[in-house]
């Protein structure tokens, strides 16, 4: 094209078009790469504009998902979701108004036409809980686990490895250990070093490994070859059962049909191999996604292969039966005896780590609990007892690997109908005389023995005994042919026969009198006894120290479950009772558990002593010790069973060092069941002086699990200290300081240490409680002011140095249980509160009202900013302001804002000789026009007039602030003397004159002072610089003789005007000079600076804006100026005199997010099932950010939460409250916020200017068991949360806690500061809904909570929350918060009380009769209004009643059944004729009951517990023929009342419609899948199909034809196929139904037809008239489609049979 239109060529713009863009987030915290999240963007296309506009769009399909290790599957937790971006860069343009330079302007866009669909599962929380920690865990060294050096040992090593550049070995030494250095002090280089290349060494020392998400384990005892099969389900793997009813065995060839096998790899005994099911690539977890099945095929020698292979995809205990195989390949067969029949072999898949491990073994388990190793020996039955022998080693059969305390182990598959001996390692015990059996246990129910262990030879010792506990698992009953020769399916647990646990705060001695043994127990600790019989009653006795004697207890089988208890006595007599709990391990095992009611722990720092109120001395345990010193062990106490009250006082020791002659007394006794509280102990004196007062708070916790019936009760300081600071801080009481406490008595005063926690007691409670502190490290510092300690807060303190300087800390109080924190931290942090600022030139003095001594009065220089905190925190708020040289002083309150009024001061000038001043000296600071100015000599020095003595006027050498050089001139033009004006009594001034007439041309009159008279002489100063005489043109002041008699000293005098060439001569030239500047008027105002306050001072008339280069102001803010250079400035606070910075002009932003269908979020547990769906729509976000503020403006129209369990009623959870009845709708958002927040220099806080929330009334409709569920989802009432209380963890280290206190802050907090802070009030419209049935795990959180919830309906008012100008942490927010909620809650308690149903709900009856009045005495009486408010009222209380009558009737029949039908009918009415035929079908289910209640209630008895069910029944059908028709009666009167009540409502109870169908969670791969309505519909067809069953779960529901005419569909469950073709469905359209169990298979096939159809085939085991069914399909993809999914269903059935389901081992490890 030529050379100049290519060197023209330019990008206009450019457009990406991307299929997929996948981002994989991987943990390599562990020895292998683990992936977590996967994010994708799909259908990427953006395009952007560089020349013209500038601008672009982009769009794309976004979605994420997590990789659940449980199932080995991604599961979606951002569903695909369509976004639009769009973008625009402006520019913005200066106007006449606004000159300044303006940045550009970025415009941001976020739109999207769908809802965002977020899931939550339990799977996910749990990993993210895991990630964190184990990331936590590596990025901080990880303890050095797993080998790793430490932090320090990190940063030597990779200092040697930067020098030798050799690697490092995980062992923690270079490669030459011939020069290792020997361990140093690690300076603080070499700790960020550390932290700088921690990842980078971490990454050099761990050997890296690809992650294999599995891993076989070969426990069989006999080699086993395995392959791994991904198949599509296309195919039935049937059972052995139907293989021999079918005549058809599965082979190699139909096994390669299946899918892809993997090569098979051998595994030798006990050995591991991992393995996986896809190659290694970018795409690696696609395959989960579709409908795959992941696979095992399992060879072991001497056995057959599995016929059903076995799918690895969920966790649980599988089983297969295998047969023998006469094929002998190993040498090992060939010694198996040759009766073999077919075992089971077991597949145990457990999650380890990252890894599942898939355990293959036999179905005959050891567990054991015992504390020692065990030696296990299997021996032939046909060969009999063999070998007790005489030698520890004698005796024949096969050995196991010992089996080491507290593990499993399985038999070796070939071996499992052999004898199982056991005896413990090391002991030189002979193997039990009896085998562990195990044959005859063919129940459920488990059984136990007990054996023993003799010594070998004549050994006179113990046998060593232990119990054996056999539980069949739920592995299909056994075959009646067979009973001799039951197959394994047991576990064998081995117990110690006594188990003693110590649940005491201290060691004990456990003695067996029979026996003579001694055992020592330690703390939270438990031991086995092994020469115990638990058959026969055991006698022990317990000692602890300073417990010499014992009651003997006994304890035997029979005790189980009863509650014991031993006396314990000190040397003193006195008693202490312990607690033994007894239960039974395993049937014949026994476990004590020895516990005491209350721990009394000391960490107050005092001598403290506790008895049992009602008693005369003081608890057993304590002796002399506890009356001179605190113990920091715990104190055992247990209160006399007559006492009722369980009260307990407190004393000090009378051996306390600051008795003082005084005698402590016993405090008032209180009671420890509350959660903390503040006791009082007092020294009473008895020589006049005031008691004193110790304040000791009480926290109370109690225990869980084994520890739930003990209470730890720790007694700590009411005041704690801690030093966070760099400094050594000392502290006193503020009666302490006798005017100042003397720097030769400072080693007196207490200090806390830097980093140091301290308990703090006031000396004296009688006088003002006032903490005062000072900073020991610096010399000059005096004390600070008093604060108090008593409420939360936090504030500056403020400390003067000698010269006046103010030295700042932080102090924070925060009351966490019953102590109050006092936190001392450094102030360079935090913001200052106050800041001064003197933008005039007058110097000032500031000092707190109130305050006397002179060190507080500081000086303001003119130009100087300073921080400032309150010097007295209890006096009063109030600043003292006061110009220098003035006698006037004026208070400011530093809380208000704005302007605070005006200070005025004398202007007194000097009168200067202008020819003895400088230029540089005097070019700025006349007034008027500059004139001549000649160098001046020493004598000529800057000469003024002054009255030095008497009234002469004489030129003097010019004095700063001698005030008799200064003048000041009255509005009559006179000029009065300062100095001499002063000291005239009666008010006279004294002014300038001349001491005779006017003199004559060439003559001079002498200038005087004299009192003023009539004739007093007036002045002015003329433009051309001469001070004339009144009006005269001729007569001026001079010196005598001229300029060079112009010197110190010489007389002024009045003389004629003379002129010369060059202008005025030098000896006329009288100019007037500032003493004061300004104009004698300052402006003082109070601005908010973001956390910190500043007072600024400014002059009335002169903002100074000079700009010339030689002046030394700079801009401050808002055009005003202040001099920059001042010595007095405070440079080590943050300065608001500082220069500009350069003319950086930041980028502004401002971004918008469009959500009109908004976010839903989706909770999910782990069964799995959908809790709940959270949708917030009309979402709308505004956020605009510039270099000085930044704007957030966030809108969320409305709310909607569904109740998504199908079990629970109502379907709502929560929504906006409607308007009453006859009032229009609003149509204000639910939530609106608005947030502005200022950028501020210091990087700990955050400035908000305005945060505000608004909040519409919300409806909140709860459910008993839908609130218990969201709470196990949260993971309250866990293993590890049960019975509430504090945790064994968190007892332990109570007791391992040896300093008095813990400190409760380890870092600065980031401040957040509010300038207005506000949360608008609402209502909140509450109803809870209580069940009778609750599963027990969720009974287990129910008792968590500890207070039974209550049916009730019942608004809560919501007052505002609202605070202007605070500053504090996060915390303090929240907890400012909740108190405030708390407090309203409390403060409604009684009306939600009044609301509950069993009362009736009287609130709502007396809220609903005031309505009606009110409308009555309106303007306009409402009669109708009246009545109706009346009637609803009524009809509502009385509904409310008759149905708790008729739910207590309903529970007092003992028939689940019915009471679970009465409340689905009452349930789900909404509207009055809902609730009226509810009250019907009551009536009619309640008579029909109690007419069949006495036939069906025996029979249900009788089928499911024998005889004894049906003597039961019978009782219930006597009670239910009456309490049923009678609870009729009353459903039909609460169904009427209740449908009146409705009629009359104001407000309208009609629910909203649910926002979407009920989640299908479990797809056809098991895992949780992308939301479907197909597959949501399909549930919901089930189960109306399956009256409600949730047990059964849908696989896929789908379509088999299109066409209108004959649209027929399938419901795939995991137990039946359906298929129908008018929907919604119900039993009697059904085309057909069939059981998985008679299916064989599925397939497609082509029918024989002029026309190409296809059909699917259902193969069914029995033989049907007319052949196997079929079905048509509109094509073939989607029969092959179907029958696939028909044969993972079967498959899935099938397996289910293979599943061994068995809560304990749920509960355990799976092994």
């Amino acid at each position: 094209e030529g050379e100049a239109e290519k060197k023209s060529f330019t990008i206009g713009n450019f457009v990406v078009i991307i299929d997929s863009l996948s981002m994989c987030l991987i943990d390599d915290c562990v020895s292998r790469d683990v992936p977590l999240f996967d994010f994708t963007l799909a259908e990427l296309r953006a395009e952007h504009d560089i020349l013209v506009e500038k601008k672009g769009m982009a769009q794309a399909v976004f979605s994420g998902e997590y990789y659940n290790r449980n199932i080995s599957a991604w599961e979606p937790v951002i569903e695909p979701w369509r976004l639009l971006v769009d973008w625009e860069k402006v520019k913005q343009y200066s106007t006449d108004l606004d000159s300044n330079a303006k940045s550009d302007r970025m415009h941001l866009r976020l739109l999207s036409p769908e809802r965002l669909c977020v899931n939550v599962t339990s799977s996910l929380i749990h990993i993210l809980r895991t990630t964190q920690a184990s990331w936590r865990q590596d990025l901080q060294g990880g303890a050095q686990r797993g080998g790793q050096p430490s932090t320090t040992e990190q940063a030597r090593q990779f200092q040697t490895y930067q020098r030798s550049g050799s690697s490092v070995g995980e062992g923690g030494s270079s490669s030459d250990d011939s020069h290792a250095e020997q361990p140093r002090a690690v300076s603080g280089m070499e700790r960020g070093l550390a932290l700088l290349h921690s990842v980078r060494f971490v990454s050099q020392t761990r050997q890296r490994s690809r992650f294999i998400p599995f891993l076989l384990r070969n426990s069989t005892g006999l080699p086993l070859t395995f392959a791994t099969l991904t198949s599509v389900p296309s195919k039935v793997y049937v059972s052995s059962s139907q293989n021999m009813r079918g005549g058809r065995r599965m082979g190699g060839d139909v096994v390669s049909q299946l899918g892809r096998t993997s090569e098979w790899m051998e595994v030798p005994p006990r050995g591991e191999k991992p393995f996986d099911f896809t190659t290694r690539g970018k795409l690696r977890h696609t395959d989960t996604r579709t409908v795959t099945v992941h696979q095992l095929l399992v060879k072991v020698a001497g056995w057959q292969r599995i016929e059903i292979p076995v799918s690895v995809d969920k966790i649980g205990i599988f089983f297969r039966e295998v047969r023998p195989s006469f094929s002998f390949d190993h040498d090992a067969i060939r010694e198996l005896p040759s009766r073999r029949g077919v075992v089971r072999l077991v597949f145990a898949i457990s999650l380890s780590d990252t890894q599942k491990v898939v355990n293959v073994r036999s179905a005959l388990v050891l567990h054991n609990t015992l504390e020692l190793p065990l030696e296990v020996r299997l021996e032939d039955p046909e060969l009999g007892h063999r070998g007790e022998g005489t030698t520890a080693g004698g005796g024949s059969g096969f050995h196991l690997l010992p089996l080491p305390a507290s593990d499993y182990t399985a038999v070796p598959l070939h071996l499992t109908s052999w004898n199982i001996r056991v005896r413990p390692q090391g002991w030189g015990l002979q193997f039990c005389s009896k085998d562990l059996a195990w044959k005859h246990v063919t129940s459920k129910l488990p059984t136990s023995h007990a054996r023993a262990c003799e010594a070998i030879g004549e050994a006179q010792e113990p046998p060593f005994r232990f119990c054996v506990s056999v539980q069949r698992e739920n592995y299909p009953p056994e075959a009646s042919s067979s009973p001799s020769l039951p197959h394994p399916a047991h576990t064998l647990t081995l117990h110690p026969p006594l188990t003693v646990a110590n649940l005491l705060p201290c060691d004990f001695q456990l003695f067996l009198p029979s026996s003579r043994v001694r055992k020592i127990v330690r703390k939270g600790k438990e031991i086995a006894l092994y020469s115990v019989n638990s058959m026969q009653p055991v006698e022990f006795q317990v000692y602890l120290e300073g417990f010499p004697s014992c009651q003997v207890c006994t304890v035997s089988l029979l005790d189980v479950g009863v509650v014991k208890s031993v006396v314990l006595e000190d040397p003193m007599g006195k008693p202490l009772k312990l607690t033994i709990t007894l239960e039974a391990l395993g049937g014949t095992a026994m476990k004590v558990s020895i516990s005491c009611a209350y721990w009394l722990i000391n960490r107050t720092g005092l001598p403290l002593l506790f008895k049992q109120d009602g008693t005369t001395q003081p608890a057993a345990g304590q002796s002399e010790e506890h009356e001179r010193a605190s113990t920091t062990t715990p104190l055992l106490l247990a209160y006399s069973e007559g006492d009722l009250l369980d009260k307990c006082t407190v004393r000090l020791g009378r051996d306390f060092r600051s008795l003082k002659g005084g005698q402590p007394s016993w405090c008032t006794a209180f009671r420890m069941i509350s959660d903390s509280g503040v006791i009082r102990v007092f020294i009473r004196h008895t020589d006049g002086r005031p008691d004193s007062e110790y304040q000791i708070g009480v926290d109370i916790c109690r225990g869980r699990r084994q520890y739930q019936n003990t209470r730890v009760v720790t007694f700590v300081a009411r005041y704690q200290l801690e030093n966070c600071t760099q400094y050594c801080l000392q502290y006193l009481q503020r009666h302490q300081l006798q005017d100042e406490v003397e720097l030769s008595q400072a080693k007196k005063v207490p200090s806390i240490m830097p980093r140091a926690v301290m308990a703090f007691h006031w000396p004296r409670t009688d006088l003002d409680q006032l903490l005062n502190v000072r900073v020991k490290d610096i010399s000059d510092c005096r004390w600070s002011g008093g604060f108090t300690l008593d409420k939360d807060h936090s504030f500056h303190i403020n400390m003067r140095g000698s010269l006046g300087h103010s030295i700042f800390i932080r102090c924070e109080v925060t009351l966490k249980g019953a102590t109050y924190h006092i936190i001392f931290s450094d102030a360079a942090h935090y913001p200052p509160p106050f800041r001064l600022e003197n933008l005039s030139q007058m110097p000032l003095t500031y000092y707190q009202s109130g305050v006397a001594r002179s060190f507080l009065l500081s000086p303001l220089n003119p130009g100087q900013s300073v921080p400032y905190a309150w010097d007295e925190s209890t006096y009063l708020e109030r600043l003292c302001l006061q110009v220098k040289g003035s006698q006037e002083v004026k208070e400011f309150d530093l809380n208000t804002f704005g302007p605070q009024g005006k200070m005025y001061y004398e202007r007194y000038f000097y009168i200067t000789a202008v020819a003895t001043f400088t230029r540089e000296s005097g070019s700025s600071v006349f007034h008027g026009t500059p004139g001549y100015h000649r160098g001046s000599s020493s004598a000529h020095s800057e000469l003024v007039l002054d009255v030095p003595q008497g009234t002469a006027v004489i030129f003097q050498k010019k004095e700063l602030d001698r005030r008799s050089q200064l003048w000041r001139m009255t509005p009559a033009h006179q000029l009065v003397h300062v100095a001499s004006s002063s000291s005239v009594a009666g008010g006279n001034s004294m002014v300038l004159d001349i001491a005779g007439r006017l003199p004559a041309k060439g003559q001079f009159v002498p200038l005087v002072i004299q009192a003023l008279r009539e004739e007093t002489q007036t002045w002015r100063f003329s433009d051309n610089g001469r001070l004339l005489l009144g009006n005269s043109q001729v007569l001026c002041v001079q010196s005598r003789l001229g300029y060079e008699n112009l010197r110190e000293g010489s007389d002024a005098v009045l003389g004629h005007v003379t002129k010369q060439d060059q202008g005025v001569p030098p000896s006329q030239q009288i100019r007037r000079m500032k003493h004061s500047p300004g104009s004698g008027v300052l402006s003082i105002e109070v601005k908010s600076d973001g956390p910190t306050r500043t007072l600024r001072i400014t002059d009335e008339n002169r903002k100074y804006t000079h700009t010339a280069p030689q002046d030394d102001w700079v801009v401050v803010d808002h055009g005003l100026m202040a001099p920059s250079k001042s010595s007095d400035v405070d440079h080590h606070h943050d300065n608001v005199l500082e220069e500009e910075e350069g003319d950086k002009i930041a980028l502004e932003m401002h971004f918008s997010l469009v959500l009109e269908h908004g976010v839903g979020i989706s909770l999910i547990n782990s069964v799995p099932e959908e809790l709940l769906f959270a949708t917030l729509s009309g979402i709308r976000v505004e956020f605009s950010s510039s270099p000085i503020h930044q704007c957030l403006n966030a809108t969320i129209q409305h709310l909607q939460v569904d109740n998504q369990l199908g079990t629970s009623y109502p379907p709502i959870l929560a929504y906006p409250t409607p308007s009453p009845s006859g009032e229009p709708e609003v149509n204000y958002p639910v939530l609106h916020m608005f947030a502005e927040r200022v950028p501020h220099k210091s990087p700990f806080a955050v400035v908000f200017k305005m945060v505000e929330v608004k909040v519409r009334e919300v409806t909140l409709l709860l459910e008993e068991k839908l609130l218990f569920k969201l709470l196990q989802w949260a993971g309250v009432g866990g293993a590890n949360q049960e019975g509430g209380g504090a945790s064994e963890e968190h007892i332990m280290n109570m007791l391992t806690q040896r300093t008095v206190v813990t400190s409760s802050l380890e870092a600065v907090a980031r401040q957040l500061y509010f300038d207005r802070l506000k949360i608008s009030g609402t209502e909140l419209r509450v109803s809870m809904r209580t069940t009778s049935q609750l599963p027990l795990d969720l009974q287990r959180i129910k008792h968590h909570l500890g207070f039974p919830l209550v049916k009730f309906e019942s608004p809560i008012y919501l007052d505002g929350f609202q605070q202007s100008h605070v500053l504090g942490t996060v915390g303090m927010y929240i907890d400012a918060l909740l108190k405030h909620y708390k407090k309203i809650v409390r403060s409604q308690a009684i009306i939600i009380l009044g609301s509950v149903d069993f009362l009736g709900n009287p609130v709502g009856l007396l809220s609903d009769v005031a309505s009606g009045m009110s409308g009555m005495i309106a303007t306009k009486p409402d009669v109708v209004g009246l009545v109706r408010d009346v009637a609803h009222g009524m009809s509502d209380t009385t509904s409310k009643l008759t149905g708790t009558v008729s739910h207590m009737l309903g529970q007092a029949t003992f028939d689940s059944s019915f009471q679970e039908e009465r409340e689905q009918m009452l349930e789900s009415c909404q509207t009055s004729g809902d609730h009226l035929k509810a009250g019907l079908m009551g009536l009619s289910s309640g008579v029909f009951g109690g007419m069949t209640s006495l036939f069906t209630q025996p029979y249900k008895g009788a089928q499911e517990y024998g005889i004894g069910g049906f003597i039961t029944g019978v009782g219930k059908g006597l009670l239910g023929t009456v309490a049923k028709p009678v609870a009729g009666l009353f459903d039909l009167a609460s169904g009427t009342t209740a449908a009146l009540r409705e009629t009359t409502s104001r407000v309208s109870r009609q629910l909203p419609s649910p926002v979407r169908l009920r989640r299908c969670c479990v797809g056809p791969t098991g895992a949780l899948t992308c939301y479907s309505v197909s597959l949501a519909r399909g549930q919901e067809y089930l189960l109306r199909l399956n009256d409600g069953d949730v047990r059964e779960k849908l696989i896929s529901y789908e379509l088999l034809q299109d066409s209108p005419a004959g649209r027929m569909r399938v419901i795939i469950s995991s137990q039946f196929l359906y298929f129908f073709k008018h929907s919604p469905p119900d039993p009697s359209s059904l085309e057909a139904r069939f059981s998985l169990d008679s299916i064989v298979e599925c397939r497609p096939a082509q029918g024989k037809t002029t026309i190409p159809t296809t059909f699917i085939v259902v193969s069914l085991l029995e033989a049907v008239e007319g052949g196997n069914p079929k079905f048509k399909c509109s094509d073939e993809k989607r029969a092959r489609k179907i029958a696939q999914l028909i044969n993972y269903a079967k498959n899935l059935h099938e397996e289910d049979k293979h599943i061994v389901r068995t809560h304990r081992l749920q509960q355990d490890t799976i092994w």
